[in-house]
């Protein structure tokens, strides 16, 4: 499998690049609670407990400090497309 992280540091300041990426399908977007152990499990199963654990900490802080990407999402479909 391909690593999967991205450079999110790498990105321009601002968001645009949400709007650039929602044309080929792709929805980033900070998750919200539903989706936290269904990403979790998903990390562990991917990578390893370690990331797992970094995971559940990044969806546990107040703001949500992590993003995801979901290809072909259906927008504000808790789970859709992960």
């Amino acid at each position: 499998m391909p690593d999967l992280l991205v450079k999110l540091f790498d990105l321009p300041n601002g968001w645009g690049f949400q709007r650039d990426q929602e044309r080929p399908g792709i929805l980033i977007c900070k998750p919200i609670g539903p989706e936290k152990q269904l990403l979790v499990d998903w990390v562990r199963t991917q990578f390893c407990g370690g990331w797992a654990v970094k995971m559940d900490i990044a969806l546990s802080s107040r703001p949500t400090s992590c993003f995801i990407a979901v290809k072909e999402a259906v927008p504000d479909s808790p789970g859709k497309g992960v």
